[in-house]
């Protein structure tokens, strides 16, 4: 119960920084700011004052525990050995020394985490339209991976808000916080490349016939194979060794999916007006390329979490494609669309909860605290 109490208290306080009267904001500057991160406290309080809890939580913990017998001088080499980023280890490290254990880790973690999604959400949507389902499609979607993907969930995040410096056609900056995101998790430099792709317009046509393609690849190829390829090229980049070994899933492709990329493409086809110079085709693109990459990668647990590289963005994506219906006789349902797609991402959580009760061992439910 915890998390549906925690849901509500956010869409509480998302609802106030939404709030309007006349077409205006009722809660402007400083308050809109405090409305804002009061909207995120409760996922920040779950993420940072955990205990044991998320899949991974038994492997965080024998991190943890190894940086006790270790200085400081030596985590770089700590680190080619377990393979775990320095600057994490670091984290871990001073969580040790100071007495504050684990939980200054998941503390840190979770502060990075929202702060930067704050700034991201903030940079593209920055008169709040849409910060209600924007808050109600990250819960849905992406906390209950960040509960287990501690390190990667900030890398997410991170990458997010470097994106404002690829419509900003900054590649210097976005370098350098992309660089900053792969101290938690190498796995975003593979993502150095969208810089030169998410401010082009995707042909729908092209799009569908690619997306299909994947749909059908996902039956007879894996792309644990590519990857093992370019692990060969860069072999000494820890995070795409022993790949083949990975955690594999089945079944990942459904209903939900398809309403993904019924929704992508048509996004793509109402796309006639819009500029690439409007930031809003970056979090929309990231969005389309998740639908499109979901067939191929989903079964694998590797795969499947670079996609949170691109699905964070679904929070502003979707109704950012929905608003490109303005220009089309569809525009008098873009509110009951909205209000559908929030109806759906609801159920969707309230799914995730029920999972976690039906899966014990995914260490979801029944919450814990520190201590507890």
């Amino acid at each position: 119960m915890v998390y549906i109490f925690s849901f509500l208290f956010c869409i509480y306080f998302a609802v106030l920084v939404s709030l309007r009267k006349n077409g205006k904001k009722v809660f402007n500057g400083k308050l809109d700011t405090f409305l804002a991160i009061l909207s995120f406290s409760p996922l920040f309080v779950l993420y940072a004052f955990r205990g044991e809890i998320g899949i991974d939580q038994q492997a965080y913990q024998e991190i943890f525990n190894i940086t006790r017998y270790t200085n400081l001088k030596e985590l770089p080499t700590l680190s080619q050995e377990i393979e775990i980023e320095t600057f994490y280890l670091l984290i871990n490290y001073l969580g040790f020394k100071w007495g504050l254990g684990i939980n200054f880790v998941y503390f840190i973690c979770s502060g990075l985490t929202f702060f930067f999604l704050y700034k991201a959400l903030t940079y593209y949507d920055q008169e709040r339209k849409y910060f209600i389902i924007a808050i109600i499609i990250f819960y849905s979607q992406m906390f209950f991976s960040g509960l287990d993907a501690v390190r990667q969930i900030v890398g997410v995040a991170i990458y997010f808000y470097s994106t404002k410096y690829i419509t900003e056609r900054k590649f210097h900056l976005f370098l350098i916080w992309v660089f900053v995101a792969s101290l938690f998790h190498t796995s975003v430099l593979l993502l150095i490349p969208t810089y030169f792709v998410l401010n082009k317009k995707i042909n729908p046509f092209f799009y569908i016939i690619v997306s299909l393609l994947f749909l059908l690849l996902s039956k007879i190829f894996t792309p644990v194979i590519l990857v093992e390829y370019i692990a060969k090229v860069f072999p000494d980049w820890k995070y795409l060794s022993d790949l083949s070994n990975d955690v594999q899933y089945e079944g990942t492709v459904g209903i939900v999916y398809f309403i993904h990329l019924i929704t992508s493409v048509v996004i793509l086809l109402c796309q006639k007006e819009v500029s690439i110079y409007s930031k809003k085709i970056i979090p929309v693109n990231m969005y389309i390329i998740f639908a499109m990459l979901y067939p191929i990668a989903s079964p694998y647990l590797s795969t499947k979490r670079l996609l949170y590289y691109f699905f964070i963005a679904a929070s502003l994506g979707i109704p950012f494609g929905i608003e490109r219906l303005k220009n089309y006789e569809l525009a008098k349902f873009r509110p009951l669309i909205l209000f559908a797609y929030c109806i759906l991402f609801i159920f969707l959580f309230l799914s995730s909860v029920r999972s976690g009760y039906l899966n014990p061992q995914w260490f979801h439910e029944p919450y814990k605290f520190m201590n507890q």
